[in-house]
């Protein structure tokens, strides 16, 4: 059984957007803290081929199987902020090797759903691109899944277009500045009635670990990049909504708050 901590459905009061050229100033850009896994460069194919590997045993440890967890999130938080019904187009940002997208085309396989995963890395394309060519010998989904090495502060899709974006453990890998052009830029292509669906680390994941997962936070020591964790450094749903017009409308946390997941919808006139 999949064990939850807190549930809360929450209506944001619009705040003061940050401007982007004040925010290396309020947040100095921290030192990295690299690890052997945790560079793209660090081996001929990328941290690709062994990110699979890392999360699932992660998951396992925290004692849930990925694909279960993925799937119940989505479906939990698109079920409590308006359902499935009017998702026509979606787009996965940072979506890696493909695992949170694929978790999407399960939820919405009736639903005839354009689904695009955009990545900036061309092995996590690569390897997203070569699970999507063994997956359609097997299943009879009625959407259409696609892969794009794309930059997300750039992404080539029309404003007002797009139904769903979802992001699983990206986010807390950007800089505050880069963090503000994705979520500018997200804002920019979702309807408005579009919503963001950010499934990331939670709270606890940076206190004292306790005994049983000591072995999943060394985990995620390693394949991280720590010290530019500013989705937890940063106070998550607040700082986001600081810096685009965001409105935060549903949060859940999962595996007693080592996760944690944010739908948002853009403000729009």
């Amino acid at each position: 059984m999949m064990r939850t901590m807190t549930e809360s459905k929450k209506k944001n009061v619009p705040q003061m957007i940050i401007p982007r050229e004040l925010i290396p100033r309020l947040f100095p850009p921290l030192p990295q803290l690299n690890t052997p896994w945790n560079t793209d460069h660090s081996f001929s194919g990328g941290i690709a081929p062994f990110y699979n590997t890392f999360t699932k045993i992660m998951f396992y440890i925290l004692g849930y199987r990925e694909e279960f967890l993925r799937k119940s999130v989505i479906s939990d938080c698109l079920t409590n902020t308006g359902g499935t019904t009017k998702i026509k187009r979606a787009i996965d940002v940072g979506c890696g090797t493909g695992e949170f997208t694929f978790a999407l085309e399960w939820v919405l396989q009736n639903l005839n759903c354009h689904i695009t995963g955009i990545d900036i890395s061309p092995h996590m394309i690569s390897l997203a691109r070569k699970k999507l060519k063994d997956r359609k010998e097997s299943n009879h989904y009625k959407n259409v899944v696609s892969f794009r090495q794309l930059d997300a502060t750039k992404m080539p899709f029309q404003d007002d277009s797009t139904d769903l974006i979802i992001a699983s453990l990206s986010f807390h890998e950007f800089s505050p500045t880069l963090l503000h052009d994705v979520l500018n830029e997200c804002h920019r292509i979702l309807k408005p009635e579009g919503r963001l669906l950010i499934f990331d680390y939670g709270d606890r994941v940076v206190k004292k670990p306790a005994m049983l997962t000591k072995l999943a936070y060394y985990i995620i020591i390693q394949i991280e990049t720590w010290k530019t964790q500013y989705y937890i450094r940063c106070g998550r749903e607040e700082f986001f909504c600081s810096l685009s017009p965001m409105k935060l409308i549903y949060q859940k946390e999962y595996a007693g708050g080592i996760f944690k997941a944010s739908v948002f919808q853009p403000l729009k006139e």
